[in-house]
């Protein structure tokens, strides 16, 4: 007659980087510092002309499409990369069961 007993077991740290997660949360910050200073030259005032004889010219914005694109593209990656790194190789999960 053979008995087994259960044991609990908490898994390790999953790499051996000596601080998990904080290159990704600072690249995170970098690209969200870069999509700040990309928005901000992704629109530009233009002055358009009077709509009836007699009315002043107005201004308005123009967005560049390009610039556009790259602004929501940092954004996305800054967003992986805060997941990615607060997700990181650090966090332990629930406490696995072993049988001897």
């Amino acid at each position: 007659m053979s008995t087994t007993s259960i044991k609990t077991t908490t898994p390790g740290p999953s790499c051996d980087r000596p601080l998990p997660g904080v290159l990704e949360l600072a690249l995170a910050c970098a690209a969200l510092v870069g999509a700040g200073v990309s928005w901000v030259h992704t629109r530009s005032p233009v002055a358009v002309g009077p709509v009836a004889e007699g009315q002043p010219v107005t201004v308005s914005e123009v967005y560049h499409p390009q610039q556009l694109v790259l602004t929501l593209l940092l954004v996305t990656v800054a967003g992986v990369l805060a997941v990615v790194g607060t997700a990181g190789c650090g966090v332990r999960g629930p406490a696995k069961l072993a049988a001897d």
